[in-house]
């Protein structure tokens, strides 16, 4: 018996060095069959996302205008404004309504893009562990031999929330970063292209230093998530043999 746990604990820690240096991402490319099963769901999502960072940027433009067009202290107010006044063009509070008509549309947007988000993430998540199940009811006796059942069980349940969190939290994130990004950039380039260089320079400084930190939390995940298993399987096998223990 306690070879047999020795051979285990072995093949766990050289599976454990295996993903620690392994840097393919590749493996990402099977969640896509089971995202593609809600087209209407990643519409919604990217719709909204997009929706949203648009809005996002124009925060700055409304409190661009609260500024120049409401308080503005001219005799004439610049035709320019007009645009943008919600009533009286000399009312200060005429800007403001609009600033929170963008506020209010960026929260909704927002919102709109969590739920589609999180609905598909659920979604993919039940699907994905229906498939694991009924992978593992078709396995021989002697997978289950050479594994323990809680870490079965761990990574049924603990591993495909941390995926579900991935799908939806950190992705949609990951996109919403760089669309504004990539819309922040384009503006600033219309308005000063100085400033867009100097960003463009010290945006590597701000880079690098974030990628070596996402390495290292990457390790300690991975060495999390197999620490949590093994304790599950230790834990399962403790109660389930409670008379013998």
């Amino acid at each position: 018996m306690s070879s047999q746990n020795e051979n285990i604990n072995v093949a766990t820690e050289s599976d454990i060095d295996k993903r620690a240096k392994s840097k393919n991402v590749k493996p990402l490319r099977q969640l896509w069959p089971f995202i593609a099963n809600y087209p209407l769901t990643i519409l919604g999502f990217l719709l909204f996302l997009m929706l949203a960072a648009i809005l996002n940027l124009g925060i700055t433009e409304a409190f661009r205008i609260i500024v120049d067009c409401g308080f503005n202290e001219e005799e004439i107010i610049p035709e320019s404004c007009s645009r943008y006044a919600i009533g009286d063009i000399n009312n200060l509070g005429s800007y403001f309504k609009f600033g929170m008509i963008i506020g209010l549309g960026l929260a909704i947007f927002s919102a709109l893009r969590f739920y589609f988000i999180s609905i598909l993430g659920q979604r993919v998540i039940a699907d994905i562990r229906k498939s694991i199940y009924a992978k593992l009811t078709t396995l021989s006796s002697e997978y289950f031999e050479r594994i323990h059942t809680g870490e079965v069980l761990s990574r049924l349940t603990t591993d495909t929330t941390l995926i579900e969190t991935v799908i939806g939290s950190s992705i949609s994130f990951a996109i919403r970063s760089v669309a504004v990004s990539i819309g922040a950039l384009i503006w600033m380039f219309f308005i000063s292209w100085e400033l867009t260089i100097m960003v463009a320079a010290i945006g590597p400084v701000i880079i690098i230093p974030a990628l070596i930190i996402g390495r290292k939390i990457r390790t300690l995940s991975i060495e999390s998530q197999d620490s949590l298993a093994d304790a599950s399987a230790r834990a399962g096998e403790s109660i389930g043999a409670i008379q013998t223990v």
